[in-house]
């Protein structure tokens, strides 16, 4: 008798949506199995870059070597422009040129000047993990530049040989140019713009959900739904009319719910890094396609 209950009772929580619910967590887990496995490929391969050397001294050949031991170096050399022309043949990350005077500057208590061009094909989790390896191996210089400033007992400013290397960074995405502004921070400006309509439609779901349901239940409980019913009105446009008023209040609630939390990620700092990159604003009618 024990296992015909479990057995109905199977049968009845083993239902329509609880299938669709296993189905949506299998591909789900799937999804991100493949995105931190193309992380895992990113991480193997090393990052493609040319590095161009307008400064020969001791410093600046301790960065490229720290770019000869980490990356693929495609070029290094003086010519700007041959460097960014293999960079785009050879499908290369970065152009990362040591400026001129990087030596002297940092002799003379100034931070060495480091410009940065990235050259990126998109924003993708790929891109992220190897942008990621390249400001690493630019930290790894900045720590050997460092050890020897500390090794040659150079009267410098603590802070200075602390942190020798100021970066001036563009990126490039599929020929639109930021200004001053790194491959990580655009991936941080765009998520901040782009989650906003996923947190709204799943909101909006929510409440239209609780709403028809919370209403349903009313006019059954009230004995009013019998009463709807006999009205010369399709069951269709009651259905319909539930909805939207549903939705109506749930558009209510969301708006309300976003304006606030706007004014937490200002409170953040988020809102500044909107300027950084005026480009990649996204309005609103690119929440459509999200």
């Amino acid at each position: 008798m024990i296992f015909s209950i479990i057995k109905k009772e199977i049968k009845e929580l083993f239902n329509k949506s609880v299938l669709i619910t296993f189905i949506f967590i299998a591909l789900m887990f799937g999804f991100l199995g493949n995105v931190f496995n193309s992380m895992n490929e990113g991480m193997k391969e090393k990052p493609k870059v040319c590095v161009v050397m307008s400064d020969t001294g001791e410093l600046a050949m301790t960065v490229k070597s720290s770019f000869e031991f980490g990356a693929d170096v495609l070029y290094s050399g003086e010519s700007r422009e041959d460097a960014e022309k293999i960079c785009r043949e050879k499908n290369g990350l970065a152009v990362i040129v040591i400026e001129s005077g990087f030596d002297s500057s940092i002799l003379r208590n100034e931070k060495g000047a480091i410009d940065i061009l990235w050259l990126l094909e998109g924003i993708g989790v790929t891109n992220e993990v190897k942008t990621t390896l390249v400001t690493g191996l630019i930290s790894d210089a900045e720590n050997r530049i460092s050890k020897y400033i500390i090794s040659k007992k150079y009267d410098l400013k603590s802070d200075l040989v602390l942190s020798p290397i100021m970066l001036k960074e563009t990126t490039i995405i599929k020929n639109k140019v930021v200004e001053n502004a790194s491959p990580n921070l655009i991936m941080k400006i765009v998520q901040s713009q782009t989650f906003i309509a996923p947190v709204i439609m799943m909101m909006l779901m929510i409440m239209a959900g609780t709403n028809v349901i919370g209403s349903m239940a009313l006019e059954k409980e009230n004995k009013t739904l019998e009463t709807l019913l006999t009205m010369p009105i399709k069951r269709s446009d009651i259905v319909i009319g539930k909805l939207v008023g549903g939705a109506s209040v749930g558009i209510l609630t969301a708006a309300v719910y976003m304006l606030g939390f706007s004014y937490y990620m200002k409170s953040l700092g988020m809102s500044a890094m909107t300027n950084i990159a005026p480009a990649l604003k996204i309005i609103p009618l690119d929440y459509l396609f999200v």
